[in-house]
């Protein structure tokens, strides 16, 4: 009879070490997805800012386009949370016939009109007015962590 002095296999030191490796390996993946994931979520959060402050300003420029020329308040350069404005409903006699006074406001973050919300989010109005020429700031925060937060600015001009 012949003795075997080799056998085929690994080694407990060999599968201790290839175990150590993949383990290691593992931990760097779910590490990397981590934050990818992190990014990933900031990413929403300040497109989720942006959107908000362009639908607000998309609003008040569309109102404030349809309204009647001269009658946008405020009259002064100082900046308003709110605008007041009226819009041609048709004409009378070869007169401009106007609508009811509408206003436009910031209450707490939400952008109504009349009272109705348009756009929830909002945590700067700023409109002021010079000459024929009405600036609109509209900036919308949203908290990324404890620590930080995305804030972005739209800013429209519009003549009334």
């Amino acid at each position: 009879m012949r003795v075997r002095t080799s056998e085929r296999g690994f080694s407990s030191l060999e599968m201790m070490i290839s175990i150590l490796l993949f383990m290691s390996l593992f931990a760097a993946m779910g590490t990397s997805a981590s934050s990818v994931n992190l990014q990933l979520q900031e990413s929403n959060r300040t497109s989720q800012s942006g959107e908000t402050a362009r639908i607000a300003l998309d609003h008040i420029v569309r109102e404030l386009r349809g309204g009647a020329r001269g009658t946008a308040t405020p009259a002064t350069p100082a900046p308003s949370s709110s605008i007041t404005y009226r819009v041609v409903e048709g004409w009378t006699n070869g007169a401009q016939a106007l609508s009811a006074p509408k206003t436009l406001a910031l209450v707490g973050t939400t952008l109504q009109l009349d009272g109705v919300t348009l756009v929830d989010g909002v945590d700067v109005l700023e409109i002021s007015r010079v000459g024929n020429l009405v600036t609109i700031r509209v900036t919308a925060e949203v908290p990324l962590n404890e620590q930080s937060v995305v804030s972005t600015e739209w800013v429209a001009h519009v003549a009334n």
